[in-house]
């Protein structure tokens, strides 16, 4: 809590003197500098206060293991060992059955512990191939734009997940000495979230497997990194279509204007106190025509700086519809405060199921990885969903 308050400070203090220098018309080249080096010190201060607030959640989708038994065994127990069980159709055993087991799960299902970043010892040589192996390179995903947007995606052990959302609250009043108070009949909205699936398949050849080292590294990443990414896309889907939708096409094209009321219309009281607790994400096309809107003549502000430095940051998804090419049109989300109000369970253990009979003829095995996920929007007020138009 300690560090979480002195980063909260310290990005307070670089916001204040931000918007001092965001305010002047013309800058020195020592504020130039300035700016720089404290646009940078904000993005690192937000990644780590992000993390920090993270970590005190109760529900995450990858909580620390409290306890060192269990996290030495998550250590033991490997992601190649359910490959390999898998392929040659079998058991596992050791340590990976034994978590396994903890969570009731069969051999062909992966705890959700063993997808979870960890140091790696770096691969052997080939040794007797008489070549040394680089670390395998991993294919390229995005960054969670759903974690940025603060959705959290608590573990669900088996069954349905019930969200049960308070939508009509307690009513006080000031009432006269001995008049009654009218009562509030509290309402709740329940949400039961059925899980759907996300799977993908890939093969390989099994000697592969003999050939190169490290691959349960790569078959962890791999798999966190591609199923990561398909529920970031759903996550923000939902979003898009259950948010609430504000249209400010009516200026034609935005203006720096546009968008620095899109980002104060937000500040409502209720979701977000200040406009720090505004985030905002976007297209890239998007980013890059805000980008271009400054505000004035002779500044060198752009919407997108406006959105840096007052606001609580703007990341860009490749999952936002880009610029409608025709009309011009593009969304951005903007979500105003942290609470739970969407959220994105995922089922412990995630599937393998071993096909050798579509490759069969060139030797080659196709695995396919099924994950189970939920998503919805529990409160949709505190999501806006912000349309602009682009065209000249």
């Amino acid at each position: 809590m300690k560090a979480a308050l002195e980063v909260a400070l310290r990005v307070s203090e670089v916001r204040e003197r931000l918007n001092e220098l965001g305010t002047k018309d013309e800058l020195t080249a020592e504020e130039r500098v300035e700016i720089s080096d404290l646009t940078g010190q904000y993005r690192t201060l937000e990644s780590r206060g992000r993390a920090l607030a993270i970590s005190q959640e109760e529900e995450v989708t990858t909580p620390e293991a409290t306890d060192p038994s269990k996290a030495e065994l998550v250590d033991r127990a490997s992601v190649a060992d359910i490959f390999s069980a898998v392929t040659e159709q079998r058991d596992t055993d050791g340590a990976t059955r034994e978590l396994q087991d903890e969570h009731g799960l069969r051999s062909h299902m992966i705890p959700l512990e063993l997808l979870e970043e960890r140091a790696v010892t770096p691969a052997p040589a080939a040794g007797s191939r008489g070549a040394t192996q680089a670390p395998i390179i991993p294919a390229v995903f995005p960054d969670s734009a759903s974690s940025f947007l603060n959705v959290p995606q608590p573990r669900v052990p088996v069954g349905d997940r019930v969200y049960a959302v308070l939508t009509t609250s307690a009513a006080p009043g000031t009432p006269a000495k001995g008049a009654a108070q009218a009562e509030t009949t509290g309402a709740f909205t329940a949400k039961v979230l059925t899980p759907g699936r996300i799977q993908a398949s890939f093969f390989y050849a099994i000697e592969d497997s003999a050939v190169f080292a490290g691959m349960d590294t790569a078959l962890r990443q791999n798999l966190r990194d591609a199923l990561a990414d398909k529920l970031d896309e759903r996550v923000l889907n939902n979003l898009l279509t259950d948010g609430t939708a504000v249209d400010l096409t009516g200026t034609s094209p935005a203006t720096y204007a546009t968008f620095h009321n899109a980002l104060y219309s937000a500040v409502d009281g209720r979701y977000a106190s200040g406009v720090g607790q505004v985030r905002a994400v976007m297209a890239s096309d998007m980013y890059a025509f805000a980008a271009g809107l400054y505000r004035t003549t002779q500044s060198e502000r752009s919407a997108i700086d406006e959105l840096m430095m007052r606001g609580g940051g703007v990341r860009v998804s490749a999952h936002i519809p880009a610029l409608d090419s025709s009309t011009g049109e593009g969304k951005a989300i903007y979500r105003t405060g942290s609470r739970m109000d969407a959220v994105a369970p995922v089922w412990q253990g995630i599937r393998l199921i071993r096909d050798e009979i579509t490759k069969a003829s060139t030797g080659e095995i196709v695995i396919t990885a099924v994950m189970l996920y939920a998503v919805d929007t529990l409160r949709p007020a505190p999501i806006r969903i912000v349309a602009f138009d682009s065209t000249s």
